[in-house]
């Protein structure tokens, strides 16, 4: 969760993105928006502009699978193939379908997609 003026400078979000790649580049990071609400109260909803940033510095750092929720927006909800860019898993609010995976392959060019609950097809 990205919240405005505790953790979303551009230095901390490359701090967190390097640190991730240097864990696995194929470790999706899911960037979430703050909406204040309860006791947090003081600190304003988080901008669209600040998730896709995040975004940008997660994927030019080298992470395979990055992921925008909690906003409404087209931008980073889908999972596409590293390999050859079809479309695998295509996302809406909370709930995903899957479009052209078989089982833990890509039904395009049979690469492989890490995952936890992925079927591996024969």
């Amino acid at each position: 969760m990205i919240i405005p003026g505790l953790n979303d400078s551009e230095q901390e979000l490359r701090q967190i993105a390097e640190f991730l790649v240097s864990l696995d580049q194929g470790i999706p990071w899911h960037i979430s928006a703050f909406h204040p609400s309860h006791e947090m109260t003081d600190r304003g909803r988080t901008p669209a502009e600040t998730l896709h940033a995040a975004r940008a510095i997660g994927l030019e750092s080298g992470l395979a699978y990055v992921y925008v929720g909690n906003i409404s927006s087209l931008e980073g909800r889908n999972t596409y193939c590293r390999s050859c860019g079809a479309l695998l898993i295509d996302r809406s609010g909370f709930s995903a379908r899957k479009v052209e995976l078989h089982g833990q392959r890509c039904s395009s060019c049979k690469a492989v997609l890490p995952g936890v609950g992925l079927d591996v097809a024969p």
